[in-house]
This record gives C-alpha cells, structure tokens and sequence, in this order.
C-alpha cells in the first residue's frame, strides 16, 4: 500500500472511531436527558476552565465558554483519534485477518 493511501486510510480509520466514541458518550448523555454533559466535563477538567453556571447575569458568559471548551476538546478528540488511526496503519500491516486481528487486539490493548 502506498504511503498517501496509508496514510489517507488511517485518518479516515480513526475519524470514524472517534465519531463512535463521540456518539457512543452523546446517546448516553441524551439517555440521562443531560445532552453534552459529558464532553462539557471532560472539556473543563482537560483544559482546566472553572464555569459557574449558577450566576443568573453570566449566563450569557458561562455558555459562550462552555461552548469553546466543547469546541475545542472535540477538535482535539477527532485530532488524537485521527493521530491514533494513522498510528495503528502503519503498525497493524495487513498480513492476513487473524494476524492483523492479533496485533490490532495487541495494539489496543
């Protein structure tokens, strides 16, 4: 396999597996019936943004900064699964399917 096609297979690879974790976590916020609570968490304890949100006149402040927390850890989400997929396609070669199987299972656990 070429490096570009490799390359391009890895990206897309790991795009698509962060789309299910994202997804995954967004059906068992919207369950709870607390949509992006989880990714709002996890942007705050990542990037280290302390928001109250119980102040009525920073309403406005407090989404606006909840809103580019979010924003940001998902580029960076997407960009470390992206990272992780290109990483995973030049080290799982395609040999046969329970060899690739063995290393994938290698390499994710």
């Amino acid at each position: 396999m070429h490096w570009l096609e490799r390359t391009k297979v890895g990206l897309q690879a790991g795009s698509l597996a962060g789309a299910g974790v994202a997804l995954f976590y967004l059906a068992a916020d919207v369950v709870q019936l607390t949509p992006l609570e989880t990714v709002a968490g996890l942007a705050q304890a990542f990037l280290g943004v302390s928001i109250d949100t119980s102040a009525e006149g920073m309403a406005a402040a407090a989404f606006a900064t909840t809103a580019a927390s979010v924003g940001l850890y998902t580029l960076l989400h997407f960009a470390a699964f992206a990272a992780l997929g290109l990483v995973a396609t030049w080290l799982v070669p395609v040999a046969s399917f329970w060899a690739t199987l063995g290393r994938g299972a290698v390499f994710g656990g």
